[in-house]
Order: C-alpha cells, then structure tokens, then sequence
C-alpha cells in the first residue's frame, strides 16, 4: 500500500479509510442553513461580512485534516486549496466558541471540523 512508504504513519485496519474528508459550502445558504442551522448561519453572515467566502472542513480517521497542536485563527499545514493552477489562502476563522456548531441532523461524528476564509479575490 502506498502508505507503506510512510512507516511512521498511523496504519488504519484492513479495509478502513486512513481518512475521511468533507466539505462544504457555506455561502450557499441551503449548505450554511444545513450544517449551521438558520440561527448559526445568520451569526456566522454578521460576524463575517457579506463578502466573506466560507468554507466548511470535517474530517474523521487516523489522520484529521489538522494536528491536535493547530493554532485557532492560523493557516492549516496539512490542508491546501488550489483554483485555476492559483494556490488560495485559507485561515480558520475560530468561531465555533461563539455559539456557531456544525449541528446537522443525522451527520456522522467528526474527529476535527473547521470554517475556513478563503482569502483573496479568489472568484471563489
């Protein structure tokens, strides 16, 4: 397996996922409203600004999409966002201790799950 090349690397059971990510959307309101609720979602506009392009993160497996030590409000080392061959800033935005969770009904436990700015004039 192509993990073998890494031997320090976590190893994952016979058959399970080394990781699981999912993203998501959060200007479209249907995706924000979903994974915020309508109360998080209009929280999460005021606090950040029309303009703002948001990006949900969640991941799950041996290896989260950010290491226990990641800084709040910083840029994630194990996570990049490319568009157009165009290499984009992603910052999270640390809310989630301002009364804004991703709450969706019927959605799997997360080991890790961040809202990300995309930073720039990304025509994101």
């Amino acid at each position: 397996s192509p993990l073998a090349n890494y031997p320090d690397a976590p190893q994952p059971e016979p058959g399970a996922p080394f990781t699981e990510l999912f993203f998501g959307y959060i200007n479209a309101p249907m995706v924000g409203r979903n994974l915020l609720g309508d109360e998080g979602f209009e929280r999460l506009q005021e606090r950040t600004g029309p303009d703002a392009q948001i990006l949900a993160v969640m991941s799950r497996g041996l290896y989260p999409h950010l290491p226990d030590d990641f800084t709040p409000g910083s840029s994630p080392d194990r996570l990049g966002l490319r568009q157009n061959n165009l290499s984009l800033d992603i910052r999270d935005i640390n809310v989630f201790d301002q009364n804004i969770h991703i709450n969706a009904e019927g959605m799997p436990d997360m080991a890790r799950a961040t809202l990300f700015r995309v930073g720039g004039n990304a025509g994101f």
